[in-house]
C-alpha cells in the first residue's frame, strides 16, 4: 500500500502522532491494517473510534445546530503551511532592487523594480474561517476597459524572498518547486 504522507514536507511528517480513521473508510479493518502497519514502523499510532463512520455526519451536524442556532463554538484556528503573496512592481531603491528589475514606468517616469512580491501571509500565521485579508494597491493605465487578472504565488521558504526567484511557485515560472 502506497500512502500518500511520503510528499509532505518532512517537518510535518516527523511531528505526526497519530492517524485517525473516520468517516466512511474508518470502519475498514482492512484500511487499518495496512496503515497500523505501515504507522508503526514509523512511530505513529492508528486509532479508530466506535461509530467512525457517523463521525463526519455527527460533526456537520452539530456545526449545522450551532450555526442554525446562533451559537458560535470556538473557531478553528490553523497555521498557514505556506507563505502567499502577489507579485508586483514597486519604486526603484539602489541597493535593495536589483538593476536587473529595473525599468522606467512609461506613465509617471518613476524608476521601478519588477518582480518583487507582496506576501500578505506569512507561513505560521495563525487562519480561522474568519480570517480575511486584504491588501490595498493601485493601477496606472491610459484607457482600458477590460477586466485584468492578478496572479497568486506560493513558497514554502523561511523568509520568503522578496522577488520572484525559484521555489516560489508561480504559474509562469519554470520550474516549479
Amino acid at each position: 500500500m502506497s500512502v500518500p504522507l511520503h510528499s509532505a514536507p518532512p517537518s510535518r511528517v516527523d511531528s505526526s502522532q497519530y492517524i485517525l480513521l473516520v468517516g466512511g473508510f474508518g470502519e475498514s479493518r482492512y484500511l487499518f491494517n495496512r496503515l497500523h502497519s505501515w504507522a508503526s514502523v514509523q512511530g505513529i499510532e492508528t486509532l479508530q473510534p466506535r461509530d467512525a463512520a457517523t463521525a463526519v455526519v455527527k460533526g456537520a451536524v452539530i456545526r449545522g445546530l450551532e450555526t442554525a442556532l446562533g451559537v458560535t463554538s470556538g473557531s478553528v484556528v490553523r497555521l498557514s503551511r505556506r507563505n502567499y503573496g502577489t507579485p508586483m512592481s514597486t519604486v526603484f531603491v539602489p541597493g535593495r532592487h536589483a538593476e536587473a528589475n529595473a525599468y522606467y514606468d512609461p506613465f509617471t517616469g518613476a524608476k521601478m523594480a519588477h518582480s518583487q512580491i507582496s506576501w500578505f501571509i506569512r507561513r505560521g500565521d495563525p487562519l480561522s474561517d474568519n480570517t480575511r485579508v486584504s491588501r490595498s494597491f493601485t493601477r496606472t493605465f491610459k484607457k482600458y476597459s477590460g477586466p485584468w487578472t492578478d496572479t497568486m504565488v506560493a513558497c514554502d521558504l523561511d523568509p520568503p524572498p522578496a522577488t520572484l526567484m525559484p521555489g516560489v511557485q508561480h504559474p509562469h515560472l519554470s520550474p516549479p518547486c
